[in-house]
């Protein structure tokens, strides 16, 4: 009986490490699960009740969790090498998952027909949310340390193919059966859905990774833990990923807090089926355009300025129009995913600690977004009064917004200290008879290595 036991044991993580070699994506898809529960709980569907007609709640929700998971991940360059253990320990990881679940568990509970129908619950509220958010940042800065080691043909594809996840789980969860513990209550799929996509995310990432099969002869990765490494270009970058999504979160909060849920709803539904079409195309780019002939840091340019276009014109549409502010957070999603391939180039070729890039860069932008939603829904109906002094004040913000996100586009050169084609060390296998090894591969991955604009 040991012995059955023992085999037993002995058969489980072969059957992991046999599907992961068969699918080996699979890890990295984590950062759609993750993803997916973001849009999820932030689009209201999961946990709120009928009772709650307004986005109030929604607003708080996104603004607690968002600030948590950015300020988590400014913490933790602070304390580089102390994290990275942490990161390496499977249960670190699976047990930030399990806060985010807890957290959404106290969210659920005190809704109005459970825990709420009895007492003042908003304190365990905010706990909550708090908790959801730190634990999805130790899942995000886990997912940003496996796509740092990837080389940009690689980081594409699976961060566009995770982004096809995305879109299938919100789909699949939002059309699913309305059954209910109480009337009116969330359903039950969507209740299981909000506590259990962390946990699933977080056990997505700690499953084995292949050896990239990019880069033949590559041993492993090291990383410098100094953030005196990071070129100027970079911190324009994190000035640029803060201003952004602050100003296009500040519109997409008036409108939220603005319009029913069932706008709000509709809106993301059309958010997702844009984030679906915008897969699609980095997909193809990435099977069939090579490497070596993409310029990410032009078109991280051109989506910002694309944006500071549309916050620009806002006036014209209104500042409460949910259709133009779809526009501006069609833009930011894009931007998105464009800053997290960047900030995973910056790791694989200046060879910087991922938890330094990626918690510097996820940071400034979840801070950002933070930021820029309270003060659009608290801040400004405060400063400006109401009515029409309310809209000019709006306006007055945004120019001003704009005219800083301006100077950063002018400013944000992405030139050759970031993507530059320089070689970089690396440790790699020399077979017998084949003393160049180390050469080639170091210059193949030079290669890979974006443009600069």
């Amino acid at each position: 009986m040991p012995e059955v036991k023992g085999k037993r044991g002995e058969a489980r993580p072969g059957v992991v490490r046999e599907l992961v070699s068969l699918w080996p994506s699979l890890p990295y898809l984590g950062y759609g699960v993750w993803l997916a529960w973001a849009c999820l709980a932030y689009s209201g569907t999961l946990w709120l009740s009928d009772v709650e007609t307004n986005g109030e709640n929604l607003s708080q929700l996104y603004m607690v969790s968002t600030a948590a998971f950015g300020i988590v991940c400014l913490v933790v360059p602070f304390a580089v090498r102390r994290f990275a253990q942490l990161l390496e320990r499977r249960g670190v990881v699976v047990g930030a998952g399990a806060c985010a679940a807890v957290g959404c568990v106290f969210v659920v509970a005190v809704g109005p027909y459970y825990l709420g129908q009895f007492a003042e619950m908003r304190p365990l509220f905010w706990l909550g949310a708090a908790l959801s958010g730190i634990g999805t940042g130790v899942v995000g800065l886990k997912c940003g340390v496996m796509y740092g080691s990837l080389p940009p043909r690689r980081v594409l594809l699976y961060a566009a193919t995770s982004q096809i996840v995305v879109a299938f789980i919100y789909f699949a969860v939002i059309g699913s059966p309305p059954w209910a513990l109480a009337p009116g209550g969330p359903s039950v799929v969507g209740i299981l859905s909000f506590t259990l996509l962390p946990v699933a995310a977080a056990l997505l990432t700690v499953l084995p990774t292949p050896p990239s099969s990019s880069e033949a002869g590559v041993l492993h990765l090291t990383f410098g833990e100094s953030k005196r490494a990071l070129p100027g270009a970079f911190w324009r970058l994190v000035a640029l990923s803060f201003l952004l999504p602050a100003v296009a979160s500040m519109m997409r909060g008036v409108v939220v807090d603005a319009h029913a849920l069932a706008v709000t709803l509709e809106g993301n539904n059309i958010l997702m089926l844009l984030r679906v079409l915008m897969a699609a195309v980095f997909v193809v780019v990435a099977v069939r355009v090579d490497a070596s002939h993409m310029n990410f840091g032009k078109l991280y340019s051109l989506i910002a300025i694309c944006m500071v276009v549309t916050i620009a014109c806002v006036p014209v549409f209104g500042a409460q129009s949910n259709e133009w502010s779809l526009l501006i957070y069609c833009a930011s999603s894009v931007f998105e995913f464009v800053m997290w391939c960047l900030l995973a180039f910056v790791v694989f070729q200046k060879r910087i600690s991922p938890i330094i890039v990626f918690g510097i860069g996820r940071g400034a932008f979840m801070l950002g977004s933070a930021i820029g939603w309270s003060f659009g829904v608290y801040a400004l109906p405060s400063i400006s009064g109401g009515g029409q002094l309310r809209v000019r004040v709006l306006h007055d913000m945004r120019w001003c917004g704009v005219g800083a996100v301006v100077r950063a586009v002018l400013r944000a050169r992405l030139r050759a200290d970031v993507f530059s084609h320089r070689r970089e060390r690396a440790v790699v296998r020399e077979p017998d008879g084949c003393g160049s090894a180390r050469a080639h591969a170091a210059g193949r991955r030079a290669r890979q290595v974006l443009a600069s604009a």
